[in-house]
């Protein structure tokens, strides 16, 4: 069993994988092991987390507060949500097509309305520059909407889920 998220899903992982003696896997992203640690809940967290066969966390610093707080070092690996730089090298800034680009689901979650929001700024300083948002779901039409209403919607390009990011980063 797999979590990404300690509340609710965490919880639920970690009952039904108890119940049906099954391995589970807690994932942190972002900053999720962080608020809910340090918040009303996170002693037990940290019970139900010491129960995972495998935690992955985003970065060193995670990996070592993990630690720091008792969990075993042989079962958390860092899972980096970043761009692999030697894959994705920077091109000539005068050749992109794109200043900036958004891959992921388009829900609620993922806060894209805040890029939009932020790229209308930008383009207040920098007319003339890119966003391309990849990826789809359930806000598409919103964010779209959104788009049009800060009348930046020549600037974004949606381009729906892609197999191959590559050619938009």
């Amino acid at each position: 069993f797999v979590s990404f998220n300690p509340f609710p899903y965490g919880v639920i992982m970690h009952a039904v994988a108890r119940r049906v003696r099954k391995p589970m896997n807690f994932g942190f992203i972002g900053l999720d092991w962080y608020r809910h640690v340090r918040g009303p809940l996170g002693p037990w967290l940290l019970r139900i987390v010491r129960d995972a066969a495998f935690v992955t966390a985003t970065g060193e610093a995670m990996r070592t507060d993990m630690i720091a707080r008792g969990l075993d070092p042989a079962r958390i690996a860092v899972l980096p949500h970043s761009i692999d730089v030697d894959r994705f090298v920077p091109g000539d800034p005068e050749k992109m097509e794109y200043a900036c680009a958004f891959v992921g689901e388009l829900s609620r979650g993922k806060c894209v309305d805040r890029i939009l929001d932020a790229f209308a700024g930008v383009l207040e300083q920098c007319p003339g520059e890119r966003l391309c948002v990849v990826g789809d779901g359930p806000e598409r039409p919103a964010l779209e909407a959104q788009a049009e209403r800060l009348g930046i919607a020549e600037s974004v390009t949606f381009a729906g889920f892609q197999r191959d990011v590559h050619p938009y980063l």
